[in-house]
C-alpha cells in the first residue's frame, strides 16, 4: 500500500542537513521521483537558496523570477517528469525569502497542496539558523536528517538537532555514502555520541528521538560530476563485487571468538578478513586489541584465541584457490582505475579492456573455480563471475557498445550532442511504454549475442560445471535472459543520478527499503 491509498490530504516531509555535500538535495529528488514512480502526485519544493533541484533532473532553471509574496501558487509549478512538479526552482535572494515563501505555500495555500499533490517533499537549505530560516517546520508532517558517515557531519547534524529544540518529536534518520568499519574508533551510527565529544558540556546533547530509516551504501553511479560512466567501467565493478565475494567465501571457517553473533565474534572476523597475506596472529591481535582498548571495551577475547588465530591465517594464506582470486581481483582493480581516471562517456573499448593481463589471470580462476564440488557454496559465484566476464568480452564489440550508446536519448546544446539525462529520467519514472519496448528490443538483439559469448567460454575452456542449471540439470537458459535484462537496464539507466526502478544495485535496495521506512513513518503520523 502506497501512501496516497489512505490518505486525502498531501502529507509534508521536510528534509534538512547539517552541512551541505552530504547528498541532501540527491535524496529529496530520489524521494521525489520514487513517490512519483509509485502513483503519488508529488511536489518537490526547492527551499535551498543553492537551488539544484532542477540541474539534478537535467532541466534549466525557469527564467521567471521569484515573487516576494506568494499569490498564485500555481505559475509556480514547473512539470520535471511524469507525476513530479518542482516549486520555487529559481534562485532565492536569501534563505529568508526562501522560508518565507515555502512558510506561505503550507498555511495560506495548504487547500491547494492538497487537492494537487499526495506527497511534498521540501529541500531545505543546508545549515542550523532553525527559526530564522524555517518557519515553517511546525506545518510539516515529518523530519528526515541527511548525514554521512564522518566527524564533521555528525556535528553539524547534533548542532541542527540541538537548535531544532524538538525533544519531543521523532526525526528520522537518512545515512548516506554509509560504510560500517568497526576497527574505527568513528561509530558511523552514533551521531549524538559523536557530537557530544566535540562540543562544550553545554551544548551537549543528552536526549533525542532519532528514527534511523536508511543506510545507502557509496555508488559510484550516483556521482553526477561524472553522469555517464564508462560502459566497461560499470563490468569491471561487478567484476569486482563478484571476486570479492569470492575471496570472502574461500576463506577456511572462522575461529571461535566467543557467543557467535557477539561484538567480539564481528570484530574478530573483520580484522582476520581484513588482514593481508603474511600476516601473524600475533599482529591481527594488537591491531585488535589496540582498537578495543582505544574503544573501552570490557569483553575479554577468549583464551586460546592466538593459537586459533595462527592456524586459521595459515591457512587462509596457503590457499592457492584464494591467492589466485585476489591476484585476479588485483587486475581487475587496476583497470578499474584507470577506467575512473579516464575522460569520455561510453567511449570505445580500448587495449585497457581487452587487457591480456585479465584474460591470463580470469581463464586460470574460472578453470580452477570449475573444478569445485557441485553443491561447493562458491559454485554460484563463480557461475556469477563466468557470466560477468562473458559480458566484458562483449562490450569489447563496439558495435555492442554503439547500439548502447544509441538506444539513449541525446540533445545538441552549443553545437555539442550531449545525453538528455531529463527525457531518459522522464522515460524512466513514467514507465513510458516506447521507452520500454524499445529496452526490450534492446534486449532481444544482444541477448543471442552473450549466449553466443558465454557458450564459447565454456567449450573453449571446458567451464560446463559453472553454468547456472534448473532443477532439471539442463542451463537454465530463462535465468540468463533475466539476468542479463537486468544487467543492461543498468547499464543504460546508469549515471542518471536516481535509484528509482532499479532491483540489483546495492544503492538502490537500500534507497527502496529507507524511501518504504519514510512512508510507514509518515503514515505513523509520529
Amino acid at each position: 500500500m502506497e501512501l496516497g491509498d489512505t490518505m486525502a490530504a498531501a502529507r509534508v516531509l521536510a528534509v534538512a542537513s547539517g552541512k551541505g555535500g552530504v547528498g541532501k538535495t540527491l535524496t529529496s529528488v530520489n524521494l521525489a521521483l520514487a513517490a512519483a514512480r509509485s502513483g503519488m502526485r508529488t511536489a518537490l519544493v526547492d527551499a535551498d537558496p543553492l537551488s539544484n533541484a532542477m540541474a539534478l533532473l537535467d532541466h534549466p532553471v525557469p527564467d521567471r523570477p521569484l515573487p516576494e509574496k506568494l499569490d498564485d501558487p500555481a505559475t509556480q509549478a514547473y512539470i520535471a517528469s511524469p507525476g513530479l512538479e518542482v516549486l520555487f526552482p529559481q534562485a532565492k535572494s536569501s534563505p529568508e525569502h526562501a522560508g518565507a515563501l515555502v512558510h506561505n505555500l503550507l498555511t495560506v495555500h495548504r487547500a491547494w497542496l492538497d487537492e494537487r499533490y499526495s506527497m511534498v517533499i521540501v529541500d531545505m537549505p543546508a545549515g542550523v539558523r532553525v527559526k530564522e530560516d524555517f518557519p515553517y517546520l511546525d506545518e510539516t508532517d515529518g523530519f528526515l536528517l541527511v548525514t554521512n558517515p564522518e566527524p564533521t557531519a555528525h556535528v553539524a547534524a547534533g548542532t541542527l538537532l540541538r537548535a531544532l529544540e524538538w525533544n519531543d518529536r521523532k526525526v528520522m534518520v537518512w545515512h548516506n555514502r554509509y560504510e560500517g568499519r568497526p576497527e574505527e574508533e568513528f561509530d558511523p551510527d552514533d551521531i549524538l555520541g559523536n557530537y557530544n565529544r566535540n562540543v562544550p558540556a553545554d551544548e551537549q546533547l543528552s536526549s533525542f528521538s532519532l528514527k534511523p530509516v536508511a543506510w545507502i551504501p557509496p555508488d559510484p553511479a550516483l556521482d553526477l560530476t561524472r553522469s555517464d560512466p564508462p560502459i566497461t567501467l560499470d563490468i569491471h565493478r561487478g567484476l569486482v563485487d563478484a571476486l570479492d565475494a569470492l575471496a570472502d567465501a574461500s576463506l577456511p571457517p572462522m575461529p571461535a571468538a566467543g557467543r557467535p553473533g557477539s561484538r567480539s565474534a564481528v570484530l574478530v572476523s573483520y580484522f582476520l578478513r581484513k588482514a593481508e597475506a603474511g600476516t601473524g596472529a600475533a599482529e591481527v591481535l594488537k591491531d585488535l586489541e589496540m582498537f578495543l582498548s582505544a574503544d573501552g571495551a570490557d569483553t575479554p577475547l577468549p583464551e586460546g584465541i592466538e593459537e586459533q588465530l595462527e592456524a586459521w591465517l595459515k591457512e587462509a594464506t596457503s590457499s592457492p584457490l584464494r591467492r589466485q582470486v585476489l591476484k585476479t581481483r588485483e587486475v581487475v582493480k587496476r583497470t578499474q582505475a584507470s577506467l575512473e581516471s579516464a575522460d569520455g562517456p561510453f567511449t570505445a573499448p580500448g587495449p585497457a579492456f581487452s587487457s591480456r593481463a585479465l584474460d591470463r589471470e580470469m581463464i586460470p580462476l574460472l578453470k580452477s573455480l570449475s573444478y569445485l564440488p557441485a553443491d561447493s557454496p562458491m559454485m554460484r559465484m563463480a557461475a556469477l563471475l563466468l557470466y560477468r566476464y562473458a559480458v566484458l568480452k562483449l562490450f569489447t564489440n563496439e558495435t555492442a557498445v554503439r547500439l548502447i550508446s544509441a538506444f539513449l536519448p541525446h540533445r545538441t546544446e552549443s553545437g555539442v550532442r550531449i545525453r538528455d539525462r531529463r527525457r531518459q529520467i522522464a522515460r524512466l519514472t513514467g514507465k513510458d511504454a516506447a521507452y520500454q519496448a524499445r529496452y526490450f528490443a534492446l534486449v532481444k538483439k544482444l541477448y543471442p549475442v552473450i549466449s553466443r559469448q558465454l557458450d564459447h567460454l565454456v567449450s573453449t575452456f571446458g567451464l560446463q560445471s559453472l553454468l547456472f542449471r534448473n532443477a532439471e540439470g539442463a542451463v537454465a537458459r530463462n535465468a540468463y535472459a533475466k539476468l542479463f535484462s537486468s544487467t543492461l537496464y543498468e547499464m543504460v539507466n546508469s549515471g542518471l543520478g536516481i535509484v528509482a526502478g532499479f532491483r540489483f544495485r546495492p544503492s538502490s535496495r537500500a534507497f527502496a527499503e529507507g524511501y518504504r521506512s519514510v512512508l510507514e513513518e509518515l503514515q505513523s503520523g509520529t
